[in-house]
């Protein structure tokens, strides 16, 4: 039951809830003791802060009639993951703007941050300029590689066709595309 208040508060709108509004989200079937317990918990964590002028219920043991959700408590669990992916990615690679993001935002878009990490420690930036249309051609080229390799397990375009590499202009070969593209998308 602690795990589903926990999901309902993370994205409950409002900093302050009323006691009645978080039964509605226990199952019909709990007892009040577990509900207690639950109610508890929160407190102990510090995610729900009682608000002493709303009364208790008259219940015993009895549980404020409201509290103020402790959002930054909330979110503390994901912004330790994203400090230790920090860590761990390429030092290019910035993740602070995740921390104003929802954490759904953050689990969609880390297999796609794996992979570019993937891509910079295995090949780094570009050795020559390229314009913005060429750099996203090969951005293209290389999403169809990641595509047809997810789909059929080995790298290769549809028609055969080899993306240029625009660091070099050279076609990307199977050492290019090989286990390391792989590895990204497993």
């Amino acid at each position: 039951m602690y795990d589903t208040f926990l999901k309902h508060l993370k994205s409950y709108k409002n900093t302050k809830i009323s006691l009645g509004q978080i039964e509605t989200w226990a199952d019909p079937h709990t007892m009040y003791p577990q509900f207690h317990q639950a109610m508890q918990t929160l407190l102990d964590n510090q995610i729900l802060i009682p608000v002493r002028s709303s009364g208790t219920n008259a219940k015993n043991p009895p549980l404020p009639m409201a509290y103020h959700i402790q959002k930054s408590v909330l979110s503390q669990p994901i912004k330790q993951k994203i400090k230790q992916a920090q860590l761990q990615f390429h030092p290019s690679i910035r993740l602070d703007a995740y921390f104003r993001f929802a954490e759904s935002r953050w689990s969609k878009d880390l297999p796609y941050i794996r992979q570019v990490h993937d891509y910079l420690t295995q090949r780094g930036f570009p050795q020559r300029e390229a314009t913005a249309p060429d750099r996203q051609t090969f951005m293209i080229q290389i999403a169809k590689i990641f595509e047809h390799d997810a789909l059929f397990g080995h790298p290769q375009l549809p028609g055969g066709e080899a993306p240029a590499h625009p660091a070099n202009g050279q076609a990307l070969s199977d050492s290019h595309r090989g286990q390391s593209v792989r590895k990204g998308i497993q």
